[in-house]
């Protein structure tokens, strides 16, 4: 990711409007009271993805229905490295990483209205 931002910022073009390179991250996390919440809910947001990647575009399934066994060449593994999962210090601590961006944006796609966070921009 640094490494993408400096590329930017290098090559970035001051205009009148935009005398500065201004960059701002997506970062997708998801924090529970614990890291078993965490990753049960989880599961919801791997269905989405493994389903949008076969064509597939369905409503949000409750975590006990999005589990089902998946082919290794869907990349289970993948999906965990570009997200942040686990109980709220780990998750806290991971998403403050230092990038020196103007704003990041957490996002988390859960199933249950009750465990959906607000929109948070932390910049």
């Amino acid at each position: 990711m640094e490494q993408a931002l400096d590329l930017y910022r290098k090559n970035y073009r001051p205009s009148e409007i935009n005398p500065k390179p201004i960059a701002t991250i997506r970062v997708w996390a998801l924090a529970a009271d614990t890291e078993e919440e965490a990753l049960r809910q989880f599961k919801t947001r791997k269905r989405a993805i493994i389903d949008r990647r076969q064509g597939i575009r369905l409503p949000l399934m409750p975590p006990e229905e999005a589990e089902r066994p998946y082919s290794p060449a869907m990349s289970i593994a993948e999906l965990h490295r570009k997200a942040i999962v686990g109980s709220s210090e780990p998750v806290a601590k991971e998403n403050s990483i230092q990038l020196r961006v103007n704003g990041r944006v957490s996002a988390a796609a859960v199933y249950d209205r009750a465990n959906r966070p607000t929109a948070a921009n932390t910049g």
